[in-house]
């Protein structure tokens, strides 16, 4: 209830230990076969990570991320409709432990994903469906108004 997107993070660095906790509460995301249909790019080089914010529009602050993660679905048939909620799942399993850690994240959906992949080598037959930047928080996000839970939530039947 606490996470909230972060887009201002301190010049720290993020303890190894700390990072495999990210990539195991991604690896704990539900799966519906035996195969994963997605991999993660992890992303610590800061000179990557200011090529990276460069082919995201004008979002500047993502070069101050002290860490990036990126979420690419593989090529599968037995899973089109699970791959992009399976890869969801994961990043968001990753968001959720990045909040516990004390540690500031967003979701990054928009960029130029033909020159994200050219940068990152991925294969043109993947996609990449978002990323996430991580870091040392270094802003207190005003209060959010969620709305009423009657105005989205309806018992039984959709009414």
């Amino acid at each position: 209830m606490k996470r909230r997107s972060i887009r201002k993070y301190k010049n720290i660095d993020i303890p190894e230990n700390d990072i495999e906790l990210l990539l195991k509460a991604a690896m704990h995301a539900p799966i519906p076969y035996k195969n994963r249909t997605w991999k993660l790019i992890l992303i610590r080089e800061k000179n990557l990570i200011e090529k990276i914010s460069l082919v995201s529009g004008k979002q500047t602050w993502i070069k101050d991320a002290n860490l990036i993660i990126v979420g690419v679905i593989t090529p599968v048939k037995r899973a089109k409709k699970w791959k992009i909620v399976d890869i969801t799942i994961a990043l968001e399993n990753i968001i959720l432990m990045v909040e516990a850690l004390g540690y500031g994240s967003c979701w990054v959906g928009y960029f130029r994903e033909k020159e994200l992949k050219e940068l990152l080598e991925v294969p043109l037959d993947h996609q990449i469906l978002a990323y996430i930047t991580i870091g040392a928080k270094d802003e207190v996000p005003t209060k959010r108004d969620y709305g009423k839970m009657d105005d989205f939530i309806y018992v039984d039947k959709f009414k």
